[in-house]
């Protein structure tokens, strides 16, 4: 995979996240009609729905801008459902009447963001937003440095707004990473998580970072300062175990998952973490252990299509569990 390919797959999974955020955000509600109001909650539903209608958001987004010219949150929500129309190929943004230019991304949804900062010059997420547009490949432009400094400004900005605004610390740490400025990267993480830890098992790309850069001890550090922050995070123990499992210390990884299970005790993921750490100690009782109870909690899921990728992981673990020796 090339660095550029997987820099865009990294900031628009960013971006996606950002719009999960939207809709509770720190966008002022102006004194605009009870009917715009109405439209960005239609436009909501539709945009969280599972698969997500955008089409349909984007219409009712656009009618509650309409109807309100200064409803930041709107505006806001409109920028980052522009995006979510890349990512999920809903609609052909030429057949629907938007412009694409030769750009990195399309006019309409930056137009959208900086209507949203108009309305409202203190929305945070909104320069959070437009930064990661800056760094965002849509094209095969190369990015400059111009373009990350661009992007910096704008995080920067969206943490003077608010300094608890930790998606722009995220944010802050991708576009060192995409520049090789790993002691940049490592900090702002450190500071992001200092607000909210959950920013850092949002993926596993500090897991990645930790093996590909040999800088196991000090991602470990930092999940270690999450779990003290909040020691109830599922998911700052099994990114932890991950970590470990990168350094062959089996022992500290299986006792990291144990405690994910203490806190999500049916978690398929978690008990399929530790069944394969088990395979990795050569415990084999204990592997045919997660095993059957892996078994148990593939066949007991209500949705057919889960229920048949856990039995299939599952069915993959069998076959290393017998390849273990008595």
């Amino acid at each position: 995979m090339s660095l550029r390919f997987s820099r865009t797959i990294v900031v628009s999974g960013l971006l996606a996240l950002i719009c999960l955020q939207a809709s509770g955000s720190d966008g002022k509600r102006d004194t605009g009609s009870a009917l715009a109001e109405k439209f960005y909650e239609r436009a909501i539903t539709a945009l969280q729905n599972a698969p997500p209608d955008i089409t349909a958001g984007i219409r009712c987004l656009k009618e509650a801008v309409r109807l309100d010219p200064q409803f930041a949150r709107a505006y806001f929500r409109l920028g980052t459902a522009y995006h979510q129309a890349h990512l999920y190929h809903q609609y052909s943004f030429r057949d629907y009447g938007l412009g694409v230019p030769d750009g990195k991304h399309p006019s309409e949804e930056e137009e959208a963001l900086k209507q949203a900062l108009q309305a409202d010059p203190n929305f945070a997420l909104a320069y959070v937003a437009l930064g990661e547009l800056q760094i965002t490949d849509f094209s095969d432009a190369e990015l400059t440095r111009r373009s990350f400094d661009a992007a910096r400004r704008m995080f920067s900005r969206a943490i003077e707004i608010d300094p608890a605004c930790s998606s722009a610390y995220r944010s802050l740490a991708h576009s060192y990473l995409f520049q090789g400025m790993d002691e940049d990267y490592l900090e702002q993480f450190r500071k992001g998580a200092a607000i909210d830890p959950h920013i850092l098992f949002e993926t596993n790309e500090l897991d990645e970072f930790a093996y590909n850069h040999n800088r196991l001890d000090e991602v470990i550090e930092i999940y270690r300062a999450a779990i003290a922050l909040n020691p109830n995070i599922p998911d700052a123990w099994w990114h932890l175990s991950r970590v470990y499992s990168h350094g062959r210390n089996y022992a500290s990884a299986i006792a990291a998952v144990q405690e994910a299970i203490r806190i999500e005790p049916n978690s398929f993921r978690n008990h399929y973490e530790l069944a394969y750490l088990y395979l990795s100690y050569g415990d084999r009782p204990r592997a045919q252990g997660e095993y059957l109870y892996l078994k148990q909690l593939a066949e007991s899921e209500s949705d057919a299509t889960c229920r048949l990728v856990s039995s299939m992981l599952v069915e993959q673990l069998r076959n290393r569990v017998d390849g273990l020796p008595e």
